[in-house]
């Protein structure tokens, strides 16, 4: 990390962050964990693996980022070859994701830059592994227990519209689509991913996932229902799932 910049400011300025259009806010968050950083550096008292990007290392990802995630500016990184960064622009503005080695998941996993700082200076977040897979306490924003009335609304809609997309002739774009579908949907409507579990492949994995973590209980006997044409492994994951949700 080059830590020859003395202020947030500096950093955001050298990096040449301006062209992404981010909000007062949005510089704000990006430059106080910058300030976070450097000021416990120099107190030698940062315990955290997690870093801003730094200019060298921006300048070889980015170029590649226009193809892969054209709409994400990766900021931070931890050391492990795995990055978070935000969207700066289209539907998902202003929301973050973690991109790790585990594979592709451009899934919203904070609501802004400000959330995911806060959790990072709380050491809430440690590394840029999806949390979601995770056996210990989850710390992100998304999926999200409970929404103000305002984010339901806005999250169902595009839930909805990424869930329409699905067109079951490219396997990596509807798994992306529907993984970003999963995320967002508020719990209130997870009657939607239902017919999700019939297709019997990764995407039916994750609702499972999802439908655990929110422990919908009344999709308990459909997963038993269509589990009974899944795979070994696949069967027996959805019934340890099963088995914590009946227990809860």
């Amino acid at each position: 990390m080059d830590s020859c910049y003395t202020t947030g400011e500096q950093y955001y300025q050298e990096l040449g962050l301006e062209q992404y259009g981010f909000s007062e806010e949005e510089r704000h968050a990006i430059c106080e964990f910058y300030d976070y950083y450097h000021t416990k550096k120099a107190e030698n008292s940062y315990s955290s693996i997690i870093v801003p990007l730094s200019k060298e290392r921006s300048a070889e990802l980015m170029p590649h980022m226009e193809s892969y995630l054209p709409d994400v500016c990766l900021l931070w990184e931890d050391g492990s070859n795995n990055y978070a960064g935000v969207y700066y622009k289209g539907v998902l503005s202003g929301k973050i994701m973690f991109l790790c080695h585990e594979g592709l998941r451009d899934t919203p996993l904070f609501r802004d830059i400000s959330s995911l700082v806060q959790s990072m200076k709380a050491g809430l977040i440690r590394c840029f592994l999806n949390p979601f897979l995770s056996d210990s306490e989850y710390n992100c924003d998304y999926p999200a227990k409970s929404l103000s009335e305002l984010e339901r609304t806005q999250n169902f809609i595009l839930a909805k519209e990424y869930l329409s997309n699905i067109q079951c002739k490219d396997e990596e774009l509807d798994f992306q689509l529907a993984l970003k579908a999963f995320y967002l949907l508020p719990a209130q409507n997870l009657d939607l991913l239902i017919p999700m579990i019939k297709l019997n492949n990764g995407i039916a994995y994750e609702a499972v996932d999802v439908f655990g973590f929110h422990n919908y209980q009344q999709v308990i006997p459909f997963l038993l229902d269509a589990c009974e044409n899944w795979h070994t492994n696949m069967k027996n994951y959805t019934k340890r799932i099963i088995d914590k949700m009946q227990t809860r």
